[in-house]
């Protein structure tokens, strides 16, 4: 093997697959990247047996060969290599990386140790979405996933495309987030899989605006694979049926509040440091004279208020929620205007950004204690 390449280039596509690393892997060369130089090109792979990912790096190839080498010493030192040409070449399973004035020698694992990287297939049916459309319907739900893996289907993101509309939603059982998007595409059938939240999370950031994202389902392997220009992610699929998330989305609401966005961060952080003393639990108290009040309180710390004006349409309504849930949805959702709904105050909370099309987040409200 030997082949010469920018550092910025394959500096960049290392930072890609290092992403697929374990960081403690109970197979010794999971910890290793996977080199291939093979038809005038440079391929590097990486996988934890969950997640994959591939990318493809410009080289010239002068040999071709296959060789892993431990990725986080080749990454960090390739990281800290000025910019311009390396040669890298493998002589009796040593690879030398080569510039003007830098030279190292790195010991390497013979590939066939390597477990078998998924990548696309001709014959797979890839159903392409903007990437930018895509990357932000991401962030708008998987801030809502569960952390805790004793409830697996909780900590993934379920995707799904029927008749045209495609769509991604995240729920850790007391809240959730729904975004679709409606395409216009001659993909010719339906399916749905739950994603690890984490991997979904890292492809939306691998993902380049410039190019469309292709999603394919390989349910033969129980895969679901990603592909944007020159990056290939590979996810296994959680299994467990995802819950029936539509039948707690009201269908009638009582009270209606459109405030400003502002207003309600603002109110919602400062109750916040109240709340976090106790159990997080913040109220909201909707005048029906046009007032927001949002207040929180700590046996220990003391008491806040914050009042702001709103358009609010119902009867007066007090509602308990986790500060925690609203700052989530607030911090990841930008919008001027936010339309608050709900038919009591122990009924689904549903939140829509206006300016934000084809999205809602919902908030289980909590009993109040007093």
């Amino acid at each position: 093997m030997k082949f010469t390449c920018q550092q910025e280039n394959l500096e960049k596509g290392l930072n890609q697959v290092y992403k697929a690393v374990p960081s403690k892997a109970n197979l010794p060369i999971l910890s290793n990247v996977h080199l291939l130089a093979k038809d005038g090109r440079l391929r590097l792979s990486a996988t934890n047996l969950d997640t994959s990912i591939i990318t493809f790096v410009g080289a010239s190839i002068e040999e071709e060969g296959v060789i892993t080498v431990p990725a986080k010493l080749f990454r960090d030192f390739v990281s800290n290599l000025p910019e311009g040409l390396i040669t890298i070449s493998l002589e009796k399973n040593i690879l030398k990386v080569e510039t003007d004035h830098n030279s190292a020698k790195l010991n390497t694992v013979s590939a066939d140790e390597y477990p078998e990287v998924p990548t696309m297939h001709s014959d797979m049916e890839l159903l392409e979405l903007d990437s930018s459309e895509f990357a932000d319907a991401v962030k708008s739900v998987v801030f809502a996933a569960s952390s805790d893996d004793t409830r697996p289907v909780f900590s993934g993101v379920y995707v799904s495309f029927t008749d045209g509309v495609f769509s991604i939603v995240a729920s850790d059982g007391f809240r959730l987030s729904e975004k679709t998007l409606n395409l216009d595409t001659k993909f010719s059938s339906s399916f749905s899989a739950v994603i690890p939240a984490k991997t979904l999370l890292e492809v939306s950031r691998l993902i380049s605006p410039e190019e469309p994202t292709a999603i394919s389902l390989d349910s033969r392997s129980n895969l679901v694979m990603f592909k944007n220009q020159d990056v290939i992610v590979g996810t296994r699929i959680i299994e467990g049926q995802f819950p029936d998330y539509k039948r707690i989305i009201p269908s009638e609401y009582s009270v209606e509040v459109e405030m400003e966005f502002s207003d309600l961060l603002s109110a919602v952080r400062l109750a916040d440091v109240f709340a976090q003393q106790v159990d997080s639990s913040m109220k909201l108290k909707l005048d029906s004279e046009g007032l927001v009040h949002v207040s929180a309180s700590s046996p220990e710390s003391g008491e806040h208020t914050s009042s702001f004006s709103a358009a609010v349409d119902g009867e007066e309504l007090e509602i308990i929620l986790n500060s925690k849930y609203l700052l989530d949805f607030l911090n990841n959702i930008g919008s001027k205007k936010i339309c608050l709904r709900t038919q009591s105050s122990l009924s689904p909370c549903v939140l829509v950004p206006l300016e934000k099309e084809n999205f809602i987040h919902i908030i289980m409200p909590r009993q109040n204690r007093d």
